[in-house]
């Protein structure tokens, strides 16, 4: 999408995808590692994010728990 607000020369353009929450509740979870170590399936994700006071996004600690 970067590439594209590039070339169209419309940096909004990058952001369309976070503003889906505007009209529809939704968790966006990016920038994950060591997911290569995890098997093809068996495991749960759960998502434990940072509460922080009028914030729209936060840092958050993702855990595989194997079933």
């Amino acid at each position: 999408m970067a590439k594209k607000a590039k070339e169209i020369n419309d940096p909004e353009y990058f952001w369309e995808a976070h503003r889906v929450g505007i009209e529809k509740e939704y968790l966006h979870i990016e920038q994950l590692t060591n997911l290569a170590a995890l098997p093809p399936s068996g495991f749960d994700v759960c998502v434990f994010p940072l509460k922080i006071v009028g914030g729209s996004a936060a840092p958050a600690r993702v855990v595989a728990i194997f079933k």
